[in-house]
């Protein structure tokens, strides 16, 4: 397995999700808020890590590589020729499922899955706007030689979505799609590092990470609402994650 690639392993009433530590540039990095400024990547083999660092997750839910451990092989989406087949976000709700952490006695899952089966007919893809702002002529850029060369200050104000529970958070953000027409929404499951310890039951706060260490964050009952929530988020993201959320939990019977 790839050292990047997160990885489960099934304990007695949890299961143990194995991320990366040292992957700044991949699906799993660690980032770090500080005040009200945006989150940005941490250097985990150099600097400390803090309370207040957390794992963002761009979670997937299929796969081309039916060979990958957390594929789901009779679970499939065609895409004109091409196959693919469930896998991380689908693997552990399937487990969930099996272990009887989702249930009908749940109000989310129930609540979610009405969703799914009767809509929703509104997406943040085609609901929102990126906006911008007035140039700020009086405000002096940190780079000087920029206003001397004409340029002017602007902001701009980007969706972004959070949910944010004491075990974990999710987070959609939205950007301007690089190849085609529209917004693009990306989904995040949010992990705080001082609820994951290393290999060795650990903690992993107060100091730097080793070379290809992983995190390892338990999911168990108490815990599960983070997997209904990012079956929510991409629901309402786009239209495309809400079929595709709808197609493979029917084909799964979750639906």
């Amino acid at each position: 397995m790839a050292s990047a690639e997160p990885e489960f392993i099934k304990h007695e009433g949890f299961v143990s999700i194995a991320l990366p530590l040292t992957t700044p540039t991949g699906k799993v990095r660690v980032k770090r808020r500080q005040g009200l400024q945006q989150a940005v990547p941490v250097a985990t083999r150099q600097e400390i890590l803090q309370d207040s660092d957390y794992l963002e997750w761009q979670i997937g839910y299929w796969t081309a590589q039916k060979e990958n451990y957390s594929a789901l092989g009779s679970v499939q989406i065609k895409r004109g020729k091409e196959v693919f087949y469930a896998h991380e976000l689908m693997w552990l709700l399937d487990y969930s499922r099996s272990v009887g952490w989702l249930s009908e006695g749940n109000k989310m899952w129930r609540n979610l899955r009405a969703l799914l089966k009767n809509g929703p007919q509104h997406m943040l893809e085609s609901a929102e706007q990126i906006k911008q702002t007035k140039p700020e002529k009086e405000v002096q850029p940190p780079v000087a030689d920029l206003a001397q060369f004409g340029f002017q200050r602007t902001l701009m104000h980007v969706p972004f979505y959070a949910k944010r529970e004491s075990l974990y958070g999710v987070e959609i953000t939205l950007s301007a799609k690089q190849r085609a027409v529209g917004l693009q929404a990306m989904v995040y499951a949010i992990l705080p590092l001082a609820k994951c310890r290393d290999e060795k039951g650990m903690p992993l706060i107060g100091r730097a990470a080793q070379a290809k260490e992983r995190a390892h964050y338990r999911l168990n009952e108490t815990n599960v609402g983070l997997l209904i929530d990012l079956v929510a988020a991409f629901a309402l993201a786009s239209r495309r994650h809400r079929d595709d959320m709808k197609t493979l939990l029917q084909k799964m019977n979750l639906l």
